[in-house]
């Protein structure tokens, strides 16, 4: 039996339903230490992979500018994730944004963050 080959734009790591593209148009936000990027990458070419549009942005975040930076990423993405956060940051930074913040050290691998990142924006 011959296998049928993936198209040439399709990435071999991910399942062919992920061509599907459940998050294109989400603009998403990944906050990350510069120590942290080469963590990332994996999610956030996944993330692309499945339509959505995605930053990295420095984690540079303390309680004097959480409010303040959480309404303007609000209104520059649609969700949030965030690498590593500490515990308090995720829901505080959650309802300065109001948009879902999911905390990426909840999960072990990028399809189940996506998955958590596809359920909190109801995609």
């Amino acid at each position: 039996m011959v296998k049928p080959r993936p198209a040439p734009d399709a990435d071999p790591l991910l399942p062919p339903a992920a061509c599907a593209q459940p998050l294109r148009g989400l603009n998403v936000a990944i906050l990350c230490d510069e120590s942290q990027r080469a963590d990332v990458l994996a999610l956030q070419r996944a993330a692309s992979a499945l339509g959505a549009r995605v930053a990295l942005v420095p984690a540079r975040i303390d309680g004097e500018t959480l409010v303040n930076t959480g309404r303007v990423l609000g209104r520059l993405y649609d969700a949030l994730v965030c690498i590593a956060p500490p515990p308090d940051l995720v829901h505080e930074l959650g309802e300065a944004a109001g948009v879902p913040v999911v905390s990426a050290a909840a999960w072990s691998a990028a399809d189940d963050l996506l998955r958590a990142l596809r359920s909190a924006t109801g995609r």
